[in-house]
């Protein structure tokens, strides 16, 4: 019968403090921020959403719903610029402060 070998076994970091946990933290605190841009059209009448973007720490990621197009972007006001058309405005919501 095979032995196991667990993960903390074969960690050469595990004495020092834990690599795993040092690597989850370090991903926790450079994760991306997951945002929609949203159009609204009228006074709270409908709304949809036209676009997914990441917000990282120093520009944004956007891809469009229909997948036509991925923007490369300084921030999520420049974002929720092009999203603006007649009669309508155009935001940003984070999903993260949508619960």
């Amino acid at each position: 019968m095979q032995q196991q070998v667990t993960p903390a076994s074969t960690d050469p970091f595990a004495p020092f403090g834990g690599y795993e946990q040092e690597l989850r933290a370090m991903v926790t605190d450079m994760a991306p921020r997951l945002f929609a841009v949203v159009q609204e059209y009228g006074e709270r009448q409908d709304a949809r959403i036209a676009a997914w973007g990441l917000a990282f720490r120093d520009h944004v990621e956007v891809v469009g719903c229909g997948g036509a197009y991925h923007l490369n972007l300084a921030s999520t006001d420049s974002a929720a610029r092009l999203f603006v058309r007649p009669q309508t405005r155009s935001r940003i919501l984070w999903l993260d402060e949508a619960a």
